[in-house]
């Protein structure tokens, strides 16, 4: 910096010029996946987690660099119109609608629609800049809607959108709302490609499938949550397979729409949650010599959970995909554990089933059972053919 004089130093006060200049340090990464991801966070912006009101969303690739958003029965016109008419108030409050304001930005032009109370709220963008208002009658049967075509500046976001990654965050997105419909299509290549997600019964659907999947058969142990805790949508599914079959847990996390892989304070939570009802349990049962560690709660374990909704959420990490909230992880570790130790409390069979993993002895005989009864099976399955 010794050799850098005061002339050749920029200061950019402008917002969208910094935004346009820098867009990674907004989105998170560059490239058609960070485009993707981007498209995510703009309807992810305008959809309250825990909304009741039945989304139509249509994402659509309708030129190289061109994208079509339309949401049906959109729940925040008002405030949509609000943050149109302002992008640069937006971009200043990145917790609220960030995303929108940014997919705005990153654009060589823009126009969008919001129509509301019979009027068709208009506004055109060039290089992230409003450059045309105006507001057109509607009829009176028209519904809400929002509808956003825009054109990716592909030189300072380096790529254009791509269907596969598109459609990828589209159906994290309608698995985390239920209350959603996706259409992805992609109109530009030679073969029509199209997708559409609808999860009515949202984590349970992909907890079922990760079941099927293995062909696990009957789970033990399961606990299911789904509920509104300190200001936050709370989905959990939890159950255990045959752990001596699939020894590696089949976890999928996301917090606020994010995956998270690895873990953090959501699985964290949970985990420790389990393993104090376990503790209590041994205790209670009077099983002294019985220790209850971590790595036996993992082993066998199939879960899916998601948290949404409040504050700003926090990661960490080398790839920044662990979530870092401890008020997060004690509001998830004192409800599984009520949970868990209420359903000890109704099934001992699976309690014990899940306590008998901690004694070496147990579990191996347990395991030998298990593969002897299995044998048993197959080899009456044979005879009968």
């Amino acid at each position: 910096m010794e050799d850098t004089n005061e002339g050749e130093i920029t200061v950019i006060t402008d917002i969208v010029a910094s935004i346009r200049l820098r867009p990674a340090m907004f989105i998170g990464r560059l490239g058609a996946k960070g485009i993707a991801e981007m498209i995510h966070g703009l309807i992810r912006c305008q959809i309250s987690p825990n909304g009741k009101i039945p989304n139509y969303i249509t994402l659509e690739i309708i030129d190289k660099d061109s994208v079509t958003v339309k949401i049906q029965m959109c729940e925040q016109p008002d405030f949509i119109i609000d943050v149109a008419s302002n992008i640069q108030k937006a971009v200043a409050s990145p917790l609220d609608w960030g995303h929108f304001a940014v997919s705005v930005v990153c654009t060589k032009d823009c126009q969008l629609t919001v129509n509301h109370n019979t009027v068709a709220h208009q506004f055109n963008y060039k290089n992230g800049v409003l450059v045309k208002k105006r507001e057109v009658p509607l009829a009176d049967n028209a519904g809400e809607e929002l509808i956003m075509t825009f054109t990716v500046d592909s030189v300072i976001l380096k790529g254009s959108p791509s269907f596969d990654y598109l459609e990828k965050e589209a159906s994290i997105f309608a698995l985390l709302d239920r209350n959603c419909r996706v259409l992805v299509k992609d109109t530009t290549q030679e073969h029509f490609q199209q997708r559409f997600y609808h999860y009515p019964n949202g984590m349970k659907a992909c907890f079922d499938s990760l079941v099927a999947e293995r062909s696990i058969g009957d789970t033990y142990f399961p606990i299911f949550i789904d509920e509104e805790i300190s200001g936050r949508s709370y989905q959990l599914c939890l159950s255990y397979g045959n752990y001596w079959q699939y020894p590696q847990p089949s976890v999928y996390l996301f917090a606020e729409g994010k995956p998270t892989e690895e873990g953090g304070s959501l699985l964290s939570g949970i985990i420790k949650g389990l393993r104090k009802a376990c503790k209590e349990y041994v205790v209670a049962g009077g099983y002294a010599t019985a220790k209850t560690p971590h790595s036996l709660l993992y082993r066998g374990l199939i879960l899916v959970a998601n948290v949404a909704g409040g504050s700003d959420y926090t990661f960490e990490g080398a790839s920044g995909g662990r979530l870092a909230m401890p008020d997060i992880e004690r509001v998830i570790k004192a409800k599984v554990y009520e949970t868990a130790k209420a359903h000890m409390a109704a099934c001992d069979a699976d309690a014990k089933t899940l306590i008998n993993r901690f004694d070496g002895e147990i579990w191996a005989k347990n395991i030998i059972a298990d593969l002897e009864e299995r044998t048993k099976k197959i080899k009456e399955s044979e005879n009968e053919k």
